[in-house]
């Protein structure tokens, strides 16, 4: 097979722009030239036999530019916008084909041709209620070419397999019979990588795409479909160089742009992508396909808040897949959302049941088609309306923005938890990191500092920006869910909140003693000779849980660089961790120790994503897995 285009020209803008002016400039002198030669009607007729041409080799962008030229040389000629229809037919672009076709109504087509362009879009959108078989030797009767007949029925019956258990087989069928021209071999392959592709069948898919390339190297929906196919198994360096052929040849059409982008930014590759992307500078004037684009891609790049006001204007409402529903709803969170972040999280859960349900019912009447039974609760399952996911929880402001993460009863299972490292807390049950009091139960004020610094190295983010009665509030909430595990009968000890001195202002004598104690009281085996974290001793919290010590040259600090809450650390330790308590240590050893531990903190601190913390954790464990407690 010839090897797929390399996928740098489209991203290096100066040689792309060289070649399209290139281009260019050859097509305006061709024009010109045919125009003062024959006329313009003579001339958009020689650009659409050029289209006509490129679209039997499935080169489409290349088709449409030489529309474009037949539009500018001789506007409103309703030829030209059926034969434009004709290429969005192919790409599977609908509303496009739409517009081209109301544009030719306008321009007076005429009805023969205006109805055969009508039916073969319908039978290839399903539109005309079931389609089968039959439907092909109708449209050839009509007048449509093989090629157009049998890719219009096929496309029609994959839309239809989810009712009809029978469509891909008949697909398939189709797509094996009626290239009997070996020139048609090629579109019988595509067609054949389609059905498979459709019967989950990607080995087969793919090698029926390549033979496609092999016969027609620039077959645009094969290079489409193919980049596709690798992107959903996630073979990305093998999708890039296909996305980046349709992308060539496309030029301007959104949906190259889109599909270019979106493997780039799976690579990482976010500059790039952004470049394929184009934002435009009236961030309203981007349509809600590129606005969820963008918005994924600013959420790859950290950027929460540009990613939100991008997935506020995309469509997320319509059917997506989960990945793009996973990154809008993670994205509202970190951004503050948290109620908008709860539903979409219910939503990924509620589609995740709903096709799991869809797709038994379909097993098994693959099986038996004469299973009555399940066909009709098939049928009811698509026709029933799925209702709006609800969030219950113990106030309205512990669903508005904890209930996502922390569950509606504060178990820690709440929809997006399993998506988040470290997990987040059992408020009801796990032992609380950061406290004040001597017998290391939680305070008001203790759960209040969490919510006003957030913990960084975790998703819990801060809630610095919410009214300070509000914070109370949720602290509250937060406290009588841990306090649900105790009897009723037992009343809440007093709190005893540990005494802190004055730390005072570092001098060389306390870090000289701070950095003796340090190694004396053994914080290098975890934090390291440096502090930078470096041991490589797998350790496990209370629940088993791989966790990992604080790079405290780097990394902030869980309970902030506070000389008070450092001193409580060492002091008291962080229960269910590692971390020990240090109750023999002298108050004026642990203020120096504390001196210390300030010192080795850099100006310029980078905190660990969630994804690089689990895999820092998960590479201390040894290679049989958890060690034993």
């Amino acid at each position: 097979m010839e090897s797929p285009p390399d996928p740098n020209p489209p991203l290096a803008p100066s040689a792309a722009r060289t070649w399209r002016w290139r281009a260019a400039l050859a097509g305006l002198l061709v024009a010109v030239l045919a125009v003062a030669l024959f006329g313009r009607s003579a001339a958009a007729w020689y650009a659409r036999q050029t289209a006509a041409r490129r679209l039997d080799a499935a080169a489409i962008g290349p088709a449409v530019r030489s529309l474009d030229w037949a539009e500018r040389v001789n506007p409103g000629d309703y030829c030209t916008d059926l034969l434009r229809a004709d290429c969005f037919r192919r790409l599977g672009e609908r509303d496009a084909w739409q517009r081209a076709i109301e544009s030719a109504e306008e321009h007076g087509a005429p009805d023969e041709p205006l109805r055969l362009a009508r039916r073969l879009g319908d039978v290839r959108w399903g539109e005309d209620g079931s389609v089968s078989r039959g439907d092909y030797d109708e449209l050839l009767t009509d007048g449509a070419t093989p090629r157009e007949a049998a890719e219009a029925v096929v496309q029609g019956l994959l839309t239809q397999r989810a009712e009809n258990s029978q469509a891909i087989d008949q697909a398939e069928s189709l797509s094996d019979a009626w290239a009997t021209d070996p020139a048609d071999e090629a579109e019988a392959a595509h067609l054949r990588g389609v059905c498979a592709a459709a019967a989950g069948n990607r080995e087969a898919a793919r090698a029926e795409f390549e033979k496609t390339l092999q016969a027609q190297p620039g077959h645009e929906p094969a290079h489409n479909a193919l980049a596709r196919l690798l992107e959903e198994q996630y073979l990305l360096n093998e999708a890039l160089p296909h996305a980046a052929a349709v992308y060539r040849a496309a030029g301007q059409r959104e949906s190259a742009r889109l599909g270019l982008a979106r493997v780039l930014r799976k690579l990482g590759r976010l500059d790039d992508a952004r470049r394929v992307l184009r934002p435009p500078a009236d961030p309203a004037e981007a349509s809600a396909s590129a606005a969820l684009e963008l918005g994924e891609t600013a959420y790859e790049a950290g950027d929460y808040a540009a990613a939100a006001r991008w997935f506020k204007q995309a469509d997320l409402e319509g059917p997506h897949i989960a990945e793009s529903l996973r990154a809008a709803a993670s994205n509202f969170a970190y951004a503050g959302d948290f109620a908008r972040s709860a539903k979409l999280f219910a939503r990924i859960d509620d589609a995740q049941g709903y096709s799991r349900q869809a797709g038994e019912l379909q097993r098994r009447i693959g099986i038996d088609p004469s299973d009555a039974i399940a066909s009709a609760e098939l049928q009811r399952l698509l026709a029933e309306p799925r209702p709006e996911p609800t969030v219950a929880s113990v106030s309205p402001l512990y669903a508005e923005h904890c209930a996502a993460c922390h569950g509606a009863n504060g178990n820690g299972a709440g929809r997006a938890a399993r998506h988040l490292y470290p997990r987040p807390r059992n408020l009801r049950a796990d032992k609380y990191r950061l406290v004040s009091t001597l017998d290391l139960t939680p305070s008001l004020d203790d759960i209040d500092a969490v919510l006003r610094l957030g913990i960084p190295g975790t998703s819990m983010p801060d809630f610095a920006g919410l009214p300070a009665a509000e914070r109370q509030q949720l602290a509250r909430d937060v406290q009588q869910l841990y306090r649900t595990r105790l009897s009723e009968e037992a009343a809440p000890a007093a709190e005893q909140v540990l005494p802190v001195p004055a730390i005072g202002p570092t001098s060389a004598e306390s870090l000289a003693r701070g950095k003796v104690l340090y190694f004396k009281s053994g914080c290098q085996h975890c934090h390291g000779d440096d502090g930078t974290g470096a041991s490589a001793a797998a350790m496990l919290d209370d629940e088993g849980r791989p966790t990992v010590p604080r790079n405290l040259v780097r990394e902030p600090m869980k309970g902030g660089p506070s000389g008070e809450s450092l001193y409580r650390r060492i002091r008291l330790g962080m229960l269910g961790t590692p971390h020990p308590a240090s109750p023999s240590l002298a108050e004026a050893d642990l203020i120096a120790l504390v001196h210390y531990c300030q010192s080795l903190a850099a100006a310029l601190q980078q905190p660990l994503t969630n994804h690089e913390r689990a895999i820092r954790a998960a590479r201390r464990l040894p290679p049989s897995g958890f060690p034993q407690k």
